[in-house]
């Protein structure tokens, strides 16, 4: 019964199926290489300064 339940539900619904999985792999793909290309950067640290009002 289960089994039918979820061919019909996969049959119905296929495309917006394919579609949700191929946003959500484009999505995980650019973070990862967003992220990845953030690690190679040397970067300056911001040193911050606290100065007295005296």
């Amino acid at each position: 019964m289960n089994g039918e339940k979820l061919t019909l539900f996969w049959q119905n619904n296929r495309r917006d199926i394919l579609l949700a999985i191929v946003v959500a792999s484009i999505s995980a793909l650019s973070f990862g290489l967003g992220y990845f290309s953030a690690l190679d950067e040397n970067r300056t640290p911001i040193i911050i300064e606290k100065h007295s009002a005296e």
